[in-house]
């Protein structure tokens, strides 16, 4: 049987409707320049960077133990797992970071990785996702059994050359769904 968990008042200050519209738009205008770049520089990377990114997703999770990070530093693992996963510009990465979850625990996994993707894009960093379904992936991460890896993020600068599908993101109409009672 799962123990109780102890609740603490929530410390909230509601902003005025147009302060959060202001800080809304900006955020869409800086999280709108993010994109998924799978050539990386190999410039070292502030550990710290990454350390914040990761410390920036918990707080959104309902359960902290859900999830658990693997940050691969060592450039002869991060090559192994690049081929494992079968995309060779990620090895150039100076970290991966592999999301752990167990299989009922994706949402977690998911939110985890919103946030952690979000915080990097903050840091003026790039990141590569990879789903992962292979064991060999745990077994570079040294994953444990019942939180194996569900996605692994490359993360640094981008190479001078990187490039980025020319693809245009869809119109929100096309992907948002109003259920109204005034619809």
């Amino acid at each position: 049987m799962a123990s109780e968990v102890q609740k603490v008042p929530l410390i909230y200050v509601r902003p005025d409707a147009e302060e959060a519209l202001a800080a809304s738009e900006a955020f869409l205008g800086i999280m709108s320049t993010r994109r998924d770049v799978a050539q990386f520089s190999g410039e070292p990377v502030p550990y710290p960077l990454v350390v914040n990114a990761i410390a920036t997703a918990l707080p959104g999770l309902s359960d902290a133990s859900a999830v658990s990070f693997v940050i691969i530093a060592d450039p002869v693992v991060r090559h192994q797992a690049a081929q494992v996963v079968g995309n060779p510009g990620i090895g150039a990465a100076p970290y991966l970071v592999v999301i752990c979850a167990a299989e009922d625990e994706s949402t977690a996994a998911g939110v985890a990785a919103g946030l952690l993707l979000a915080s990097v894009h903050m840091a003026g960093l790039v990141a590569s996702t990879i789903a992962v379904a292979e064991d060999a992936a745990d077994a570079l991460a040294g994953t444990a059994e019942d939180q194996p890896a569900r996605l692994i993020l490359g993360i640094g600068y981008p190479a001078a050359d990187a490039e980025v599908p020319d693809r245009p993101r869809k119109p929100l109409a096309e992907v948002i769904t109003v259920i109204s009672p005034d619809a």
